[in-house]
């Protein structure tokens, strides 16, 4: 991952100080517009500069192809990179209707047991992949099956409306993918309007390369290249010491990844894919990591602002 390391060095280097764009959190030194590209033939693009949460990942990835809106799904699983901004979701709500507010223990532990409504997180990635209007991922699955030159196999998560009145937890940071296919290989690009570097981009990465190998399976061509685009791509000031740790680390060579699943064959019915039923027989442990051998874990701070 040396595409990796040199972004940051350039963040580090070429950065500008911004100040906070949301109360509670630090300040960023960023960049705009950038561009990484992947070869998923040369392996599974994960981070060996330090030990990546990869159930953590694949549970994620799952918790948004299945079209969740319920932090219950991940509590469960023992996944909690949504606490932060579920709680504060929670919390807002809870407080406008004038209902008593949980602490955050008392919450996690409620949304855990059930799936409440107070763990509800409003139109996030997983309603706008596969609720909103239309479901988008299975859209683009039979579009590329039925027209595989077409240029309208785009999956778009952002919605000023939605955006405008607050309705979800978080706006959607990974907002856009585009997938092309080239030849034998499905190639995918995704875009990402706002990228925390240290913490965001490492899960960003993997869990697209993922559903690029599940949509290029599902479709029958060979994962070919991810292109990640970044429009504000930055680090928080509290970030810089776990960046600049991973800077003194050498890239070691890429894992591979497999996913066990059913044969896909079983779940086209006249050009049409059954993607939930297909969907249903995977877990996080479906995602088979091999030949990873990364450096330490690093602790970086999570900032979700107040």
């Amino acid at each position: 991952m040396k595409q990796y390391l040199e972004l940051c060095r350039n963040v580090l280097t070429n950065g500008i100080w911004k100040d906070p764009a949301r109360p509670g959190m630090p300040r960023t030194k960023s960049i705009n517009s950038v561009m990484v590209k992947y070869n998923l033939e040369e392996g599974f693009p994960l981070l060996t500069t330090k030990k990546m949460y990869t159930k953590g990942i694949f549970t994620e990835l799952l918790w948004l192809l299945r079209g969740e809106t319920n932090i219950h799904y991940l509590l469960v699983n023992n996944c909690h990179i949504w606490d932060g901004d579920g709680y504060k979701f929670y919390k807002k709500h809870a407080t406008a209707a004038g209902n008593k507010v949980m602490s955050f223990e008392e919450w996690v532990q409620a949304c855990t047991k059930n799936p409440r409504p107070e763990g509800e997180m409003g139109k996030i990635y997983g309603y706008q992949w596969r609720k909103r209007q239309r479901d988008q991922i299975l859209h683009i699955i039979n579009g590329i099956k039925a027209n595989p030159n077409s240029r309208y196999h785009i999956l778009e998560s952002w919605n000023a409306d939605d955006v405008e009145n607050n309705a979800a937890a978080l706006p959607p940071c990974h907002k856009q993918m585009q997938f092309f296919v080239r030849g034998e290989y499905l190639d995918m690009m995704f875009y990402v309007r706002s990228n925390d570097l240290p913490l965001g981009n490492p899960f960003n990465v993997p869990c697209y390369a993922a559903i690029l190998m599940i949509i290029a399976k599902i479709t029958g061509y060979k994962p070919g290249i991810l292109t990640y685009v970044g429009g504000d791509v930055h680090i928080y000031e509290n970030q810089i010491a776990g960046i600049e740790e991973q800077l003194q680390r050498t890239p070691r060579q890429l894992p591979t990844l497999t996913i066990d699943t059913p044969p896909v064959e079983l779940f086209w019915k006249d050009d049409k894919f059954n993607f939930d039923a297909w969907l249903s027989h995977l877990t996080w442990e479906s995602f088979k990591i091999e030949n990873y051998n990364p450096y330490p874990a690093i602790k970086i701070p999570l900032s979700v602002g107040i």
